[in-house]
């Protein structure tokens, strides 16, 4: 199965490569999880965010920390 992406120029093409894909999907998908915090909590830092080998993560700082009850707030209604 082909990764499908769109270029800055507007155009689009596939990663036909599963590990090229993956690594691009976790580095996506780690940056929209960024915007995501940043719009529940604002003036959050962001530090680095990269695509690891079994996943990425984010390293986020906030003056307040993160609480588990901080996770209903990412959830619709």
């Amino acid at each position: 199965m082909a990764l499908r992406i769109r270029y800055p120029d507007g155009t689009t093409g596939e990663i036909a490569n599963q590990d090229v894909a993956l690594e691009i999907y976790r580095h996506s998908t780690s940056h929209l999880m960024a915007a995501a915090v940043n719009s529940l909590f604002p003036g959050t830092h962001l530090g680095i965010g990269p695509a690891i080998s079994d996943g990425f993560y984010y390293d986020f700082e906030r003056a307040e920390g993160f609480a588990e009850e901080d996770l209903a707030r990412s959830r619709p209604g």
